[in-house]
């Protein structure tokens, strides 16, 4: 237990720090803006191509591993939906809102620095993964969204792979991992100048997504006051939270993954409401007050909740 507070609370101490930067205005919204475009752009990608390049992804990533992690997926979305449903009278947009942020986790601000915190390297690798696999689940909440919105139940195939191959073109870090996977895979490695570039402006990420991520709950409105209907949002966090980190496990033990694949699909589904749950409902103007207010009360409570399951499964 010692050696997992030793490795964690660091990483949770940024996260405050962060949160009083913005809230006391030590850095406003757009500091905070810059640092998260230097984390998207540069220091992330640069950190996960430099991985995945050197990195044995066959030997960390297996077919099982990614289908436990989409059907605990999928399954806690169904149950978060459900429980808006029936518990808070949700309906439509509200709904695909509610599924959305009860499964999706924030991996990149917290799950990547949390994994090489605990494993090193190579804990990015599986993290990793799961992020570019996520595109196939923005497609489908865009989808859904659409569907919903309109009243049209016919499915565009043409508009989904538009929206996929947006998001993928769109998004430095999934390209980082898909170009890291195929200079890998291709056997061409990195010279010793380039990989130790790409090593050091990797190691600003972690903890610049740490600072990041507390500050940009600082200074967002919602830290200034919860607001809307608080049974949305505290729903969304004890599925988020609870339910899916104990799916997650269950999950892992039937498919029988080994202890290292076992911790990344738990931690994962551990981690606090991921901040695009907030960005989707922004845009699609859909339950904003309950997103966002779910993002920043699940990662409060998940400062608690992840020490004492690490304590468990590590």
């Amino acid at each position: 237990m010692t050696s997992t507070l030793d490795a964690v609370v660091p990483l949770f101490a940024l996260i405050v720090l962060g949160f009083v930067a913005g809230k006391f205005r030590w850095i406003d919204g757009a500091g905070v803006k810059t640092l998260v475009t230097f984390i998207f752009n540069i220091a992330m990608p640069a950190l996960l191509f430099r991985l995945v390049v050197t990195s044995d992804v066959a030997g960390l990533i297996d077919l099982r591993f990614v289908f436990g992690y989409f059907s605990v997926l999928a399954a806690v979305a169904l149950i978060g939906a459900l429980l808006g449903w029936a518990l808070l009278n949700q309906r439509g947009p509200e709904l695909v809102i509610q599924g959305f942020g009860s499964c999706f986790p924030n991996t990149v601000l917290l799950g990547i620095p949390l994994m090489i915190a605990l494993y090193g390297e190579r804990g990015a690798v599986p993290v990793t993964m799961i992020f570019v696999f996520n595109v196939a689940l923005y497609s489908l909440v865009t989808m859904l969204l659409e569907i919903v919105r309109k009243g049209d139940s016919r499915v565009r195939p043409v508009a989904l792979v538009t929206t996929t191959l947006r998001a993928i073109i769109g998004n430095p870090i999934i390209l980082a991992a898909i170009f890291g996977m195929i200079v890998g895979s291709l056997g061409f490695g990195l010279a010793p100048m380039l990989d130790e570039t790409l090593s050091f402006i990797g190691q600003a990420g972690p903890p610049t997504a740490l600072f990041a991520l507390g500050a940009s709950l600082g200074v967002r409105e919602v830290a200034r006051g919860l607001h809307g209907p608080l049974g949305a949002a505290g729903l969304m966090t004890v599925t988020k939270l609870a339910i899916h980190p104990a799916l997650a496990w269950a999950t892992a033990a039937a498919l029988g993954l080994d202890a290292f694949l076992t911790a990344a699909l738990v931690i994962v589904a551990a981690l606090p409401v991921g901040a695009n749950v907030y960005i989707f409902a922004q845009h699609y103007d859909v339950a904003v007050p309950e997103a966002s207010s779910a993002v920043l009360i699940s990662t409060a409570i998940s400062m608690v909740t992840i020490p004492v399951l690490l304590s468990f499964i590590l």
